[in-house]
C-alpha cells in the first residue's frame, strides 16, 4: 500500500478512535457558564456515550442526563440520543447548531406527585400517570419557535371518587419564552385551560372543571373550596 493510500485509510479510522475514545469531559467548555440558576457535576464516560450525574436548575435538581450518539439520526438532523430519569423518564433524539436546537421522537413518562411536589411542594395526596409522545420541537438562540405533543394523564388515584377522572388529553405548544399544555375540554370532569411555565422558570396553572355529583365532586371542593357557579377555578404562580 503506497503511504497516500495508507494515509487515507490511516487518518479516518484514527480519528474515529479518537473520537469515540475521547473522554466525556471535554465537551465542558462547550457548556454554559454555571451560574445561580444552572449547575451541573462534571461529566463522566466517552464523549460518544456518557452522563451528567445531575444538572441543578434554580432550586431544582434533575439527572442523571445520559447521552448516546446515534449516527443513524443524523440523516434527520438530531444524531444525540437523550435519556433523562429523574424526576421523569424523558427520551428524546437532539441536533442543531450553535444558534439552533431541533428535538425529535420526544416521549416522557412522569407521576403526577412527583411534579406537584417539584413545583408546589405539596402533592395533596393526588397522583395520576403522566405521558407525552411524539415530541418535535425547534429552538434558535435560546427562544422556542415551534413545539407539538400529544400528553395523556390516565390512572388517577388518591382519594375517592377520582378513579372516574379517566383520561385526559392535552396538546404541547409554545411561544418564544415558554411552553404550556392547552387541556382538551372533552373528558369526565370537563377540565379544560392551560397549564404552562417560562424559560426563567416560572410556572402558571389556569383550569377549570365541572366534575359531576358525587364523592369526585366533594373532594374538589374539600380541595379547592366552594366552586364558581358550576365550575372549580384551578390557579397557581409560581
Amino acid at each position: 500500500m503506497s503511504i497516500p493510500r495508507f494515509l487515507m485509510v490511516f487518518i479516518p479510522a484514527f480519528l474515529i478512535a479518537l473520537i469515540f475514545t475521547a473522554p466525556a469531559r471535554l465537551i465542558t467548555p462547550l457548556l454554559p457558564p454555571s451560574s445561580a440558576q444552572l449547575s451541573w457535576a462534571e461529566p463522566e464516560g466517552r464523549l460518544v456515550s456518557g452522563m451528567v450525574p445531575w444538572l441543578q436548575w434554580q432550586e431544582q435538581r434533575i439527572g442523571p442526563v445520559k447521552w448516546q450518539l446515534a449516527p443513524i439520526q443524523a440523516i434527520s438532523g438530531t444524531p444525540l440520543a437523550l435519556q433523562l430519569e429523574q424526576p421523569a423518564a424523558m427520551s428524546m433524539n437532539l441536533g442543531g447548531s450553535q444558534e439552533q436546537l431541533r428535538a425529535r421522537n420526544g416521549e416522557i413518562e412522569a407521576r403526577l406527585s412527583t411534579l406537584l411536589l417539584q413545583m408546589m411542594g405539596n402533592s395533596m395526596g393526588l397522583d395520576a400517570n403522566i405521558h407525552i409522545s411524539q415530541i418535535e420541537s425547534l429552538w434558535t438562540q435560546g427562544q422556542c419557535e415551534s413545539l407539538t405533543g400529544q400528553a395523556r394523564i390516565d390512572g388517577w388515584r388518591g382519594m375517592d371518587g377520582f378513579e372516574n377522572i379517566g383520561e385526559i388529553t392535552a396538546e404541547l405548544a409554545c411561544a418564544p419564552n415558554r411552553v404550556w399544555l392547552d387541556v382538551n375540554p372533552d373528558n369526565n370532569i370537563k377540565l379544560r385551560g392551560r397549564i404552562g411555565i417560562d424559560t426563567q422558570g416560572r410556572y402558571r396553572i389556569d383550569l377549570r372543571a365541572n366534575p359531576p355529583a358525587g364523592p369526585l365532586r366533594q373532594n374538589f371542593e374539600a380541595l379547592l373550596g366552594k366552586p364558581r357557579g358550576n365550575e372549580f377555578i384551578i390557579q397557581q404562580r409560581g
